[in-house]
């Protein structure tokens, strides 16, 4: 998950904040002095993510330089990084150096201050923000001390959350709904929530939700959280749009193999990819004849493939308008020449299956239904991988293996990347599931005989690497139990480190089927971690 570029300030020092709750605080230039205090990184989870949000650095004593500045709530709400949580949220403060002791004070709007209570565990500090405050940490460390800075306001969804609106509803033929806003007269389709009721054409609903429409047309809207029924209606009220419904909707054919497509939501977007057939054995039945229509592509052009965008694995839904009897998942890196397949975990439930999709690869749906079988495919955000990715100074360096006369492109799982953009200093933080927490049938992978060596090489030299493994045995013995392999506890798991050789901006280390490698490789720049498996 990307995080929230920090910029530090390059505004000059102006007065001294003294005050019994919290250390003398400073505004820092960028490169003010030879060695700079440590880091600081504010986290917090949720059921769906994790956040790491980097924090201004606000003043410190550090290598014999004292940096003092303005009061905190003297700067602009844009020279600090915000933090968005829904209400009270327990977070933590970390640093690149352990701290030895914190105090957490937050400021209000008018300039009243309050201590707040923190504990100190590891170096890091945690306490509960609450939006509408201005938290500064000030940390203690071996070698100087420091201060930071982060705003906490309410999530956007939160604040939204509760706009209402009415429509119409209208029904397709193959019974599909549409809604046809009764200020703007605009059509969409809605995301019908849990407990939404039964819904025929000319009803009248009141619509609640967070008042943010996809742009397509129709329109999409995702993010509706109840539907009312505020008139009844009758069929004969939405007769009126019979007109726009010939427009939207026609018939299918039946000689048309079944649609799918692929929804899924990242922090950006609700998104619903349409996937079109690329082989298809479909028979139908018309005017008393039955034919069967085949079709087939011959080769696969990830160029010419629907595109999911995606910065992370996500959880995805493949949905279709005829209900399977069975389907099945394979993958492969969108770089790999190779036309073998891994299988992906699926579960079909209906007319709709759901998977867990990651960025750089060729996934191919094979489906098989009453009157045939069809295959579609897509690819996920295959424009970033390779050397474009390089193009962009915000992401770290893509990890490569060759093998066997293979290219395999580990998982990249975390990074912190530091880069200059338009004359400033900007770092950008990454966050990626634990190495273990991943399906092993979903995890880049050789293929060995035995113990060989491997060779992973970057398109940015690497300095230094540490090379950690795991019994994937062991990671599939600690799922069993778990919803998800994803749920598994890397506490619950033993590792060992394994020696690793770093020449010339390579890394290579002794590999053994039967293990996850996860390589932390630094660079000048930053870090990042890269995960594979060994079969």
């Amino acid at each position: 998950m990307k995080i929230r570029s920090v910029r530090l300030l390059s505004h000059a020092p102006c007065a001294l904040l003294a005050c019994t709750c919290a250390l003398a605080c400073a505004l820092v230039a960028v490169g003010c002095s030879k060695s700079e205090p440590p880091t600081g990184t504010v986290r917090y989870e949720t059921e769906d993510a994790v956040v790491n949000m980097g924090l201004l650095l606000h003043g410190y004593t550090w290598d014999g330089v004292a940096n003092d500045a303005v009061t905190p709530t003297e700067l602009a709400d844009d020279d600090v990084p915000d933090l968005e949580i829904s209400g009270a949220t327990e977070v933590s403060a970390s640093f690149s150096q352990p701290a030895t002791e914190v105090e957490v004070v937050r400021y209000a709007e008018d300039g009243s201050l309050e201590g707040v209570e923190c504990s100190l565990e590891d170096g890091a500090a945690a306490f509960a923000a609450e939006p509408g405050w201005r938290y500064y940490v000030g940390a203690w460390f071996e070698g100087g001390d420091a201060g930071y800075l982060f705003d906490v306001k309410g999530a956007e969804g939160a604040e939204m959350d509760g706009f209402v609106s009415t429509a119409m509803v209208v029904t397709f033929g193959d019974g599909k709904v549409l809604f046809v806003d009764q200020d703007s007269e605009s059509p969409y389709y809605p995301t019908l929530p849990e407990g939404t009721p039964e819904l025929t054409a000319g009803n009248i609903v009141r619509v609640t939700g967070n008042g943010i429409m996809l742009e397509s047309y129709p329109g999409q809207y995702p993010g509706i959280t109840k539907v009312e029924v505020i008139e009844e209606g009758t069929p004969a009220d939405a007769e009126k749009y019979d007109e726009l419904v010939a427009q939207i909707w026609q018939p299918k054919d039946p000689s048309e193999p079944a649609f799918a497509s692929l929804d899924y939501t990242t922090e950006l977007a609700a998104t619903s990819v349409m996937l079109n057939p690329f082989r298809s054995t479909w028979t139908s039945t018309q005017d008393g004849e039955t034919q069967t229509i085949a079709g087939d592509v011959a080769q696969l052009e990830p160029s010419d493939l629907p595109d999911a965008r995606i910065g992370n694995s996500v959880d995805a839904t493949l949905s279709f308008d005829v209900t399977p009897t069975s389907v099945t998942v394979g993958r492969r890196s969108v770089l790999s020449s190779s036309t073998s397949l891994e299988s992906v975990a699926v579960e079909l439930s209906e007319k709709s299956a759901e998977l867990i999709i990651e960025p750089g690869y060729l996934y191919v749906i094979d489906a098989s239904f009453e009157a045939g079988e069809v295959s579609y495919a897509f690819v996920t955000e295959a424009s970033s991988m390779g050397t474009s990715t390089a193009s962009d100074p915000a992401n770290p360096p893509v990890a490569t293996v060759e093998h066997a006369g293979e290219s395999v492109y580990p998982l990249s799982c975390g990074s912190t990347w530091t880069f200059e953009q338009d004359g400033e200093t900007l770092t950008v933080t990454t966050d990626a599931p634990h190495p273990v927490q991943y399906a092993a049938e979903g995890m880049p992978a050789v293929s060995l005989e035995g113990s060989e060596t491997i060779v992973m090489s970057f398109d940015t030299p690497a300095t230094g690497a540490i090379v950690e493994r795991w019994s994937e045995a062991d990671i599939a013995e600690a799922a069993v139990g778990e919803e998800s392999v994803h749920d598994v506890d890397p506490a619950q798991l033993s590792s060992s480190e394994v020696e690793a050789v770093v020449e010339d901006g390579t890394v290579s280390f002794e590999a053994e089927p039967g293990f996850r490698y996860a390589v932390t490789a630094t660079f000048d720049a930053g870090e990042a971690i890269y995960v594979l498996t060994a079969r």
